[in-house]
């Protein structure tokens, strides 16, 4: 991929690897935005990538793990100075808080019917 001129917009796609994520990335690149697509691992992120033509590029991101997002936003400042765009598709960033009286038991059983139903 070549380095992206400074008019040119950067675009940041947590969870970019499948799904609405991947779609979205696809319609970024088509664009003419210079991507990142955000995947748990690197092997993912640049099978996904490979798949889609244009200035994609893939990177590494948990957004669960803090010390990915620093170190990715500090790589995004060095290199390109912005992010235009962030979409944040991954999911897993808002841990599940258990209302007022309910246990982790029943959460679980809960969550059991809801997946029999399915």
């Amino acid at each position: 991929m070549t380095t992206p001129s400074s008019t040119q917009k950067i675009a940041l796609v947590t969870g970019g690897n499948k799904g609405i994520g991947i779609a979205i990335v696809r319609g970024l690149a088509r664009e003419g935005f210079t991507v990142l697509l955000g995947a748990r691992s690197a092997e993912v992120g640049q099978a996904a990538a490979d798949t889609i033509d244009g200035g994609v590029r893939p990177v590494v991101l948990d957004v669960t793990n803090q010390e990915q997002i620093n170190a990715l936003a500090a790589e995004v400042a060095a290199e390109f100075g912005r992010l235009d765009v962030l979409v944040n598709n991954a999911g897993g960033q808002h841990p599940h808080v258990p209302v007022d009286g309910e246990s982790p038991e029943a959460e679980r059983g809960e969550r059991r019917r809801l997946q029999e139903r399915l």
